[in-house]
């Protein structure tokens, strides 16, 4: 599925990029957010069994991050 192939590519790199760069805190947060969607069930692609497109999953996550 997309968002778990992203979620993992996110853990292995995005996480540590963001580390490197002195940002630690956005990486957990964003995979705090992630997560939470997973659980919550309530906006995923239709390959995660949602309905959501692409771009609504993205606009949830920034709508989430700008609510942190």
């Amino acid at each position: 599925s997309s968002l778990l192939v992203f979620m993992r590519a996110f853990a292995d790199f995005g996480t540590p990029m963001l580390d490197f760069f002195g940002h630690p805190e956005w990486g957990r947060r964003l995979l705090a957010i992630i997560e939470a969607m997973l659980v919550e069930k309530t906006i995923l692609t239709p390959d995660m069994g949602g309905t959501a497109t692409t771009s609504e999953v993205g606009d949830e996550v920034v709508k989430r991050i700008e609510e942190a």
